[in-house]
Protein backbone atom coordinates (compact mmCIF):
# COMPACT_ATOMS: atom_id res chain seq x y z
CA UNK A 1 0.00 0.00 0.00
CA UNK A 2 2.30 2.32 0.85
CA UNK A 3 4.71 1.58 -1.92
CA UNK A 4 1.65 2.56 -4.67
CA UNK A 5 0.68 5.49 -2.40
CA UNK A 6 4.27 6.81 -3.51
CA UNK A 7 4.24 5.23 -6.99
CA UNK A 8 4.75 7.09 -10.15
CA UNK A 9 3.68 7.21 -13.67
CA UNK A 10 7.04 5.72 -14.09
CA UNK A 11 7.10 3.14 -11.49
CA UNK A 12 2.92 2.26 -10.76
CA UNK A 13 2.44 -1.39 -11.57
CA UNK A 14 0.15 -1.85 -14.07
CA UNK A 15 -4.08 -2.22 -13.44
CA UNK A 16 -3.86 -0.35 -10.24
CA UNK A 17 -5.03 3.50 -11.99
CA UNK A 18 -8.15 5.41 -11.41
CA UNK A 19 -8.90 5.03 -15.21
CA UNK A 20 -10.12 8.20 -17.36
CA UNK A 21 -14.08 9.32 -16.57
CA UNK A 22 -14.21 6.26 -13.79
CA UNK A 23 -16.40 6.94 -10.57
CA UNK A 24 -13.23 7.93 -8.76
CA UNK A 25 -12.17 10.67 -11.82
CA UNK A 26 -15.55 12.13 -11.94
CA UNK A 27 -16.01 12.59 -8.40
CA UNK A 28 -12.62 14.34 -7.67
CA UNK A 29 -13.63 16.80 -11.08
CA UNK A 30 -17.30 17.53 -9.60
CA UNK A 31 -15.52 18.34 -5.88
CA UNK A 32 -13.06 20.32 -7.48
CA UNK A 33 -15.84 22.46 -9.59
CA UNK A 34 -18.03 22.74 -6.15
CA UNK A 35 -15.14 24.10 -4.48
CA UNK A 36 -14.17 26.57 -6.96
CA UNK A 37 -17.48 27.60 -7.23
CA UNK A 38 -17.78 27.87 -3.62
CA UNK A 39 -14.29 30.07 -3.08
CA UNK A 40 -15.52 32.30 -5.73
CA UNK A 41 -19.23 33.31 -4.07
CA UNK A 42 -17.58 33.31 -0.68
CA UNK A 43 -14.98 35.87 -2.01
CA UNK A 44 -17.48 37.74 -3.65
CA UNK A 45 -18.77 39.10 -0.58
CA UNK A 46 -15.06 40.21 0.24
CA UNK A 47 -13.41 43.84 -0.13
CA UNK A 48 -10.80 43.61 -2.60
CA UNK A 49 -7.53 43.00 0.35
CA UNK A 50 -9.51 40.14 1.68
CA UNK A 51 -9.87 38.68 -1.94
CA UNK A 52 -6.19 39.62 -2.32
CA UNK A 53 -5.11 37.57 0.89
CA UNK A 54 -7.19 34.86 -0.25
CA UNK A 55 -5.34 34.67 -3.73
CA UNK A 56 -2.42 34.75 -2.19
CA UNK A 57 -2.59 31.85 0.10
CA UNK A 58 -4.17 30.19 -2.55
CA UNK A 59 -1.04 30.47 -4.88
CA UNK A 60 1.09 29.94 -2.22
CA UNK A 61 -0.66 26.60 -1.32
CA UNK A 62 -0.23 25.79 -4.91
CA UNK A 63 3.14 26.38 -4.90
CA UNK A 64 4.02 24.50 -1.67
CA UNK A 65 2.12 21.21 -3.19
CA UNK A 66 4.66 21.59 -6.21
CA UNK A 67 7.67 21.64 -4.80
CA UNK A 68 6.74 19.02 -1.57
CA UNK A 69 5.63 16.37 -4.19
CA UNK A 70 8.89 17.38 -5.62
CA UNK A 71 10.98 17.05 -2.63
CA UNK A 72 9.62 13.51 -1.89
CA UNK A 73 10.30 12.25 -5.38
CA UNK A 74 13.59 13.13 -5.13
CA UNK A 75 14.15 11.60 -1.59
CA UNK A 76 12.62 8.48 -2.95
CA UNK A 77 14.76 8.34 -5.82
CA UNK A 78 11.53 8.86 -8.46
CA UNK A 79 12.38 12.50 -9.89
CA UNK A 80 12.77 12.49 -13.48
CA UNK A 81 13.06 15.13 -16.22
CA UNK A 82 9.38 14.68 -16.99
CA UNK A 83 8.78 16.52 -13.42
CA UNK A 84 9.86 19.93 -14.62
CA UNK A 85 7.32 22.31 -14.17
CA UNK A 86 7.96 23.30 -18.12
CA UNK A 87 4.58 22.19 -19.16
CA UNK A 88 1.29 24.81 -19.05
CA UNK A 89 0.14 24.16 -15.78
CA UNK A 90 3.82 24.04 -14.54
CA UNK A 91 4.23 27.90 -15.73
CA UNK A 92 0.94 28.61 -14.53
CA UNK A 93 1.68 28.16 -11.15
CA UNK A 94 4.33 30.62 -10.85
CA UNK A 95 1.90 33.25 -13.26
CA UNK A 96 -0.81 33.15 -10.95
CA UNK A 97 1.62 33.28 -7.91
CA UNK A 98 2.95 36.71 -9.28
CA UNK A 99 -0.45 38.03 -10.33
CA UNK A 100 -1.49 37.44 -6.85
CA UNK A 101 0.97 40.45 -5.95
CA UNK A 102 1.10 42.72 -8.88
CA UNK A 103 -1.34 44.29 -11.04
CA UNK A 104 -0.46 43.25 -14.74
CA UNK A 105 -3.26 42.84 -17.21
CA UNK A 106 -1.78 40.48 -19.46
CA UNK A 107 -0.73 38.37 -16.80
CA UNK A 108 -4.35 38.49 -15.79
CA UNK A 109 -5.54 37.84 -18.51
CA UNK A 110 -3.34 34.64 -19.63
CA UNK A 111 -4.50 33.63 -16.64
CA UNK A 112 -7.83 33.33 -17.77
CA UNK A 113 -7.50 32.36 -21.26
CA UNK A 114 -4.23 30.06 -21.39
CA UNK A 115 -3.82 29.02 -17.75
CA UNK A 116 -7.19 27.91 -16.62
CA UNK A 117 -8.31 26.09 -20.04
CA UNK A 118 -4.66 24.19 -19.62
CA UNK A 119 -6.33 23.43 -16.47
CA UNK A 120 -9.37 22.61 -16.62
CA UNK A 121 -8.28 20.03 -19.73
CA UNK A 122 -5.48 18.34 -17.64
CA UNK A 123 -8.68 17.77 -15.30
CA UNK A 124 -10.85 16.70 -17.97
CA UNK A 125 -7.63 14.61 -19.85
CA UNK A 126 -5.23 13.64 -16.75
CA UNK A 127 -2.07 12.30 -17.95
CA UNK A 128 -2.38 10.12 -14.47
CA UNK A 129 -4.86 8.12 -14.72
CA UNK A 130 -2.54 4.83 -14.12
CA UNK A 131 -1.98 6.16 -10.22
CA UNK A 132 -3.92 5.55 -7.82
CA UNK A 133 -6.82 8.17 -7.14
CA UNK A 134 -5.64 7.93 -3.52
CA UNK A 135 -2.00 7.91 -4.53
CA UNK A 136 0.15 11.29 -3.32
CA UNK A 137 0.75 12.28 -6.55
CA UNK A 138 -2.29 11.92 -7.91
CA UNK A 139 -4.04 14.12 -5.35
CA UNK A 140 -1.23 16.30 -5.46
CA UNK A 141 -2.28 16.63 -9.34
CA UNK A 142 -6.00 16.82 -8.98
CA UNK A 143 -5.53 19.68 -6.26
CA UNK A 144 -3.60 21.50 -8.02
CA UNK A 145 -5.29 21.53 -11.52
CA UNK A 146 -7.97 22.23 -9.33
CA UNK A 147 -6.65 25.45 -7.49
CA UNK A 148 -5.13 26.58 -10.71
CA UNK A 149 -8.58 26.64 -12.29
CA UNK A 150 -10.09 28.16 -9.09
CA UNK A 151 -8.00 31.39 -8.74
CA UNK A 152 -9.23 33.54 -11.99
CA UNK A 153 -12.92 32.20 -11.09
CA UNK A 154 -12.17 33.71 -7.56
CA UNK A 155 -10.92 37.10 -9.34
CA UNK A 156 -13.81 37.28 -11.78
CA UNK A 157 -16.77 36.49 -8.99
CA UNK A 158 -15.04 39.55 -6.96
CA UNK A 159 -14.71 41.80 -10.12
CA UNK A 160 -11.50 42.16 -9.96
CA UNK A 161 -11.07 40.68 -13.44
CA UNK A 162 -13.08 41.38 -16.39
CA UNK A 163 -11.60 39.30 -19.82
CA UNK A 164 -10.96 41.59 -22.43
CA UNK A 165 -10.90 40.00 -26.11
CA UNK A 166 -9.06 42.86 -27.71
CA UNK A 167 -6.11 41.46 -25.25
CA UNK A 168 -6.21 37.89 -26.91
CA UNK A 169 -3.82 38.70 -29.94
CA UNK A 170 -1.30 39.04 -28.08
CA UNK A 171 -2.00 36.35 -25.70
CA UNK A 172 -1.60 34.06 -28.09
CA UNK A 173 1.45 35.43 -29.14
CA UNK A 174 2.61 35.18 -25.79
CA UNK A 175 2.05 31.12 -26.25
CA UNK A 176 3.88 30.84 -29.41
CA UNK A 177 6.45 32.58 -27.40
CA UNK A 178 6.84 30.04 -25.03
CA UNK A 179 6.65 27.25 -27.10
CA UNK A 180 9.23 27.47 -29.28
CA UNK A 181 11.84 27.18 -26.29
CA UNK A 182 9.42 24.02 -24.70
CA UNK A 183 10.31 22.66 -28.49
CA UNK A 184 13.47 22.56 -28.79
CA UNK A 185 13.84 21.46 -24.58
CA UNK A 186 11.97 18.57 -25.33
CA UNK A 187 13.67 17.82 -28.46
CA UNK A 188 16.51 18.11 -26.33
CA UNK A 189 15.96 16.02 -23.33
CA UNK A 190 13.20 13.61 -25.47
CA UNK A 191 10.28 15.34 -23.39
CA UNK A 192 6.69 16.30 -23.98
CA UNK A 193 6.11 19.64 -22.53
CA UNK A 194 3.30 21.50 -23.68
CA UNK A 195 2.37 17.69 -25.46
CA UNK A 196 4.56 19.16 -28.66
CA UNK A 197 6.37 15.76 -29.42
CA UNK A 198 3.17 13.38 -28.63
CA UNK A 199 -0.76 14.19 -27.73
CA UNK A 200 -1.54 13.42 -24.33
CA UNK A 201 -3.36 10.22 -24.65
CA UNK A 202 -7.19 10.52 -24.16
CA UNK A 203 -7.17 13.68 -25.52
CA UNK A 204 -8.93 15.64 -28.91
CA UNK A 205 -5.49 16.31 -29.72
CA UNK A 206 -5.25 11.76 -30.64
CA UNK A 207 -7.86 12.16 -32.90
CA UNK A 208 -5.74 15.11 -34.62
CA UNK A 209 -3.16 12.61 -34.86
CA UNK A 210 -5.68 9.72 -36.41
CA UNK A 211 -6.15 12.73 -39.07
CA UNK A 212 -2.99 14.57 -39.63
CA UNK A 213 -0.63 12.14 -38.29
CA UNK A 214 2.55 13.43 -36.23
CA UNK A 215 3.65 16.44 -35.89
CA UNK A 216 0.42 17.24 -37.98
CA UNK A 217 -1.51 16.82 -34.92
CA UNK A 218 0.19 20.17 -33.57
CA UNK A 219 -2.66 22.05 -36.11
CA UNK A 220 -5.03 21.06 -34.04
CA UNK A 221 -3.71 23.14 -30.88
CA UNK A 222 -4.64 26.57 -32.16
CA UNK A 223 -8.00 25.29 -33.48
CA UNK A 224 -8.99 24.19 -30.09
CA UNK A 225 -7.70 27.11 -28.50
CA UNK A 226 -9.97 29.19 -30.71
CA UNK A 227 -12.87 27.28 -30.06
CA UNK A 228 -12.37 27.73 -26.50
CA UNK A 229 -11.90 31.20 -26.56
CA UNK A 230 -14.87 31.67 -28.58
CA UNK A 231 -16.72 29.94 -25.68
CA UNK A 232 -14.78 31.45 -22.83
CA UNK A 233 -15.21 35.05 -24.06
CA UNK A 234 -18.72 35.00 -25.95
CA UNK A 235 -20.62 35.78 -22.48
CA UNK A 236 -18.11 39.23 -22.09
CA UNK A 237 -20.27 40.69 -25.11
CA UNK A 238 -18.47 43.63 -26.83
CA UNK A 239 -15.01 44.02 -25.63
CA UNK A 240 -14.72 47.72 -26.17
CA UNK A 241 -17.13 47.53 -22.63
CA UNK A 242 -14.66 46.01 -20.80
CA UNK A 243 -13.22 47.84 -17.99
CA UNK A 244 -9.65 48.11 -16.81
CA UNK A 245 -7.93 46.04 -14.25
Amino acid sequence: MSELFLATTETVPPGVGFGLYSVPHRLWFAALILLACTASLVCRSMDAAGRRRVLRALTEATLILQIAGDAVMIVTGRYALNYLPLDLCGLAIFAEFMDARQDNRLLSELCYCLFMPGAAMALIFPDWVSLPWWNLYSIRSFVIHGLLMAYPWIRIAGGDLRPDARKLPLCFAVGIGMCIPIYVIDKALDQNFFFLNWPSPGSPLELFEKWLGSPGYLAGLPLMLMIIWLLLYLPWGNPARSRKN
